[in-house]
């Protein structure tokens, strides 16, 4: 075929046709690549790797969602001094070239990846949903008493019977606001009984509080800081908090995560973004 003369091909026919059948057929070689002249003279190339028995060599993207995972993958695949392992904290993300290249000349084909994608836990995303948000004593109360198992301190209990407080006072109009020597919050109010002036009283709030929350599967919980923020405006009170720097919780897990990878695979994890080919 490759003696055909491109005109004549071009041209078709009944000529060419027949030379065409009489070509005896062949076998082709599993895993080798074979260029052919088709009968407009294109080349063409030929792969026969999927005719292999198995694949030539490990390819493949993996992605993982905890640290054991990660590891074990890592570990079964690796490829000596050609496994390359990059951290992103701010993505947050790990990824593992398994056959990346090596020492000096030798260079791998880096399509043999591993991920470990980071993510957050139902609790982290319960706590962070109402992070900077104002909102009603009864919607905030109902938010204590979903996440009362993450309270850390004031204990639960105290929470929580603040919680019940945000619930018995939500009718109640608010005055004013004084900050205790403690730091805590207090807010005077009082009640209306048939649109008159009734009852005095005062509710007394922490300035912050704090919960125990792992932000990714997998990690450890560790100690997150809430401010409150509150405002009282028509004589109600809407109240909520601030996460005091989460990104620093963040980058403490995946930190944590780097070290717990090189101390179970005994490679460096580099700090950049994702390895390009």
């Amino acid at each position: 075929m490759s003696d055909l003369d491109p005109s004549l091909a071009a041209e078709g026919g009944p000529i060419v046709d027949a030379i065409i059948r009489s070509t005896e057929p062949f076998a082709l070689k599993p895993g080798e690549r074979f260029v052919v002249q088709s009968t407009n003279g294109t080349i063409q190339q030929i792969d026969t790797h999927d005719l292999l028995e198995r694949p030539a060599r490990k390819t493949g993207e993996v992605s993982l969602t905890d640290a054991d995972s990660f590891v074990a993958y890592v570990n079964q695949h690796a490829e000596g001094v050609g496994t390359l392992i990059v951290a992103d904290v701010r993505a947050p993300k790990l990824t593992a070239v398994l056959n990346w290249h090596g020492a000096g000349d030798d260079a791998g084909w880096g399509d043999h990846r591993v991920g470990l994608e980071f993510r957050h836990t139902p609790e982290w995303d319960h706590w962070f949903s109402m992070n900077g948000r104002l909102v009603s004593q009864t919607e905030f109360a109902e938010h204590l008493e979903t996440g009362a198992a993450e309270l850390v301190s004031p204990p639960a209990a105290d929470m929580l019977q603040l919680a019940k407080t945000f619930q018995a006072t939500k009718s109640v109009e608010f005055k004013e606001a004084t900050v205790l020597e403690s730091g805590a919050r207090q807010f005077v109010y009082q009640e209306t009984v048939a649109s008159k002036a009734g009852q005095t009283g005062d509710l007394e709030v922490p300035s912050e509080f704090s919960i125990g929350v792992a932000p990714f599967e997998g990690t450890e919980p560790y100690r997150v800081t809430c401010r409150l923020r509150y405002k009282i405006e028509s004589g109600g009170l809407r109240i909520g908090y601030q996460i005091h720097r989460p990104h620093l919780v963040i980058e403490d897990a995946v930190n944590d995560v780097v070290t717990r990878v090189e101390s179970d695979t005994g490679m460096l994890v580099l700090r950049g973004g994702t390895p390009r080919r």
